[in-house]
């Protein structure tokens, strides 16, 4: 059965336990196939991704299609005439509604459609998605302002670019653009791929990711980043990846 998630955000859990490692997140509006429930859980997957794990039973909508997505790293719904309570939204978060002069009107409230794009169009600059969640905590398996993690950050900048990238790091590595043979010059928005990590050139010489090492969404010399790996990798970059 196809549910929407209707959390702000929603740990997809590996077991239907709250002490459970966290797989990742969904976010409000993504689509859920639900496959079964379990003690109050739900068990499926992100239909975006096909990522699988638990949620809470609690945090699942009725299916619904979406109209626009959210740009911003984050935004506050204001409230209409239906006394909804304004919720916080947060990036590739899924919303429907009709327009009303600068807002788009949900059953949650009015979302300003500044902090929104049209399902079906892309931003111009995924990088620059990435560049607004600098600060952002690192947390693995997270997808939010919140708390993000390497391929968390990179699914979600360049979705927003039209790109419909897997969720972890080594899936992307083989399936995301084309491979860069060593000789080409970097440029912004290439994708470098070390073990179990993953960023994105912000220019020719310098990474934006996601760090664990750091804590945080940050950018980071290229060379630093390899040679902080190099110390515990024989081979620190697998691969470089370009999308078109």
């Amino acid at each position: 059965m196809t549910r929407t998630i209707g959390s702000p955000l929603a740990d997809l859990r590996v077991e239907p336990s709250e002490t459970s490692e966290l797989g990742s997140q969904l976010l409000y509006g993504e689509p859920f196939a639900l496959l079964d429930f379990e003690d109050g859980w739900a068990w499926g997957y992100g239909l975006l991704d096909h990522f699988v794990g638990f949620v809470r039973q609690e945090g699942l909508a009725p299916a619904r299609s979406a109209t626009h997505i959210v740009s911003a790293p984050e935004t506050q719904t204001v409230d209409t005439a239906n006394g909804a309570d304004p919720i916080a939204l947060f990036m590739g978060s899924h919303v429907s509604g009709r327009i009303d002069g600068d807002h788009l009107v949900t059953g949650q409230g009015a979302i300003a459609l500044a902090d929104l794009i049209e399902i079906g169009t892309a931003v111009d600059d995924a990088v620059g998605v990435a560049e607004s969640l600098v600060g952002a905590p690192y947390r693995l398996g997270g997808r939010s302002i919140q708390g993000i993690d390497c391929s968390g950050l990179v699914q979600l900048a360049f979705g927003l670019g039209g790109h419909a990238l897997q969720r972890d790091s080594d899936l992307q590595q083989v399936t995301a653009g084309t491979e860069l043979d060593a000789t080409v010059s970097l440029q912004r928005g290439d994708l470098i791929f070390f073990p179990k990590h993953v960023g994105m050139m912000a220019d020719t010489e310098n990474l934006l990711h996601a760090s664990g090492h750091k804590g945080a969404v940050c950018t980071e010399s290229l060379a630093d980043v390899v040679a902080r790996i190099g110390r515990e990798h024989d081979t620190p970059v697998l691969a470089r990846r370009r999308l078109s």
